[in-house]
């Protein structure tokens, strides 16, 4: 098994992640977005797995990084590639396969117990 983490700034890493995956077998590699991403082939990948990031989804005009990483998100889910995010990086597949991220209007402090 292949694993790419996709990782945005350095204090986001995959934490407990990365051991449990090599204690299965994996091989981990990164793409460190905050230096110069080296990204792979999305066909040479399975899972992706993608942490958060001090940006927001729709940063892409600071981060043009996003618009990348959004395409590669795509061609790999959509050549059969399993991928989870965090944080930040669930918003990211969420629009790379085409859902919309907005706002939400209530905060937890509003919300209904």
């Amino acid at each position: 098994m292949n694993v790419l983490v996709l990782q945005h700034a350095p204090f986001e890493g995959p934490g407990s992640i990365a051991p449990w995956l090599r204690k299965r077998g994996a091989f981990v590699r990164r793409a460190f977005f905050y230096k110069a991403p080296d990204l792979p082939d999305p066909k040479e990948v399975d899972p992706a797995i993608a942490m958060g990031g001090p940006m927001s989804v729709h940063d892409e005009e600071t981060f043009p990084c996003l618009r990348e990483e959004k395409r590669f998100l795509r061609e790999a889910i959509d050549r059969g590639a399993a991928a989870l995010g965090v944080c930040l990086e669930a918003q990211l597949l969420a629009v790379a396969l085409g859902s919309q991220v907005v706002p939400t209007p209530l905060t937890c402090a509003q919300s209904p117990a």
